[in-house]
């Protein structure tokens, strides 16, 4: 039997990616206040994209199956294994958190993501706005898993 690509890749940069924007697929976005500071939400094809439009604050953030670019990070969403990270993007220090775990038929509410959408093949992507924070699910039944990435942020 073979097992479908559980290979996930994760691009965190202190740099403006507008032609990474070019490449994807749109289904939904939303821009916010980051501390300050103008963020562009997407949910695309290949799962979600953050990237700050403010040029003195220059960040982008792919979670992708695809990888995006060479300096991205091969996850394996197989395992229940926790990837972290931090970016200083001009006067903002991001966090990054990444785990994934089993899913479980019903397991992803996305009453409480602001931003959601869901795939021809039933599957969901989220993405919720904190105080201080922004949070992204993504399931994928293909492969029995849900992935979270939690963003924490603060100046300095």
């Amino acid at each position: 039997m073979n097992t479908p690509q559980q290979t996930l890749y994760y691009y965190a940069q202190s740099q403006d990616r507008t032609d990474m924007r070019a490449q994807v697929a749109v289904y939904e976005q939303d821009t916010r206040d980051i501390a300050g500071h103008s963020f562009e939400f997407c949910i695309i094809g290949w799962s979600h994209m953050v990237r700050s439009l403010d040029p003195q604050v220059p960040y982008t953030e792919v979670l992708s199956c695809v990888a995006c670019d060479d300096d991205a990070i091969a996850l394996d969403a197989h395992t229940d294994a926790v990837y972290e990270a931090s970016v200083t993007a001009g006067s903002l220090t991001l966090r990054q958190c990444v785990w994934a775990v089993s899913l479980v038929e019903g397991v992803v509410d996305t009453s409480a993501y602001d931003l959601v959408h869901t795939f021809e093949n039933g599957s969901i992507t989220g993405i919720a706005y904190g105080n201080g924070y922004y949070e992204t699910v993504h399931e994928y039944p293909e492969w029995g898993r849900v992935v979270y990435s939690r963003t924490e942020y603060a100046h300095g």
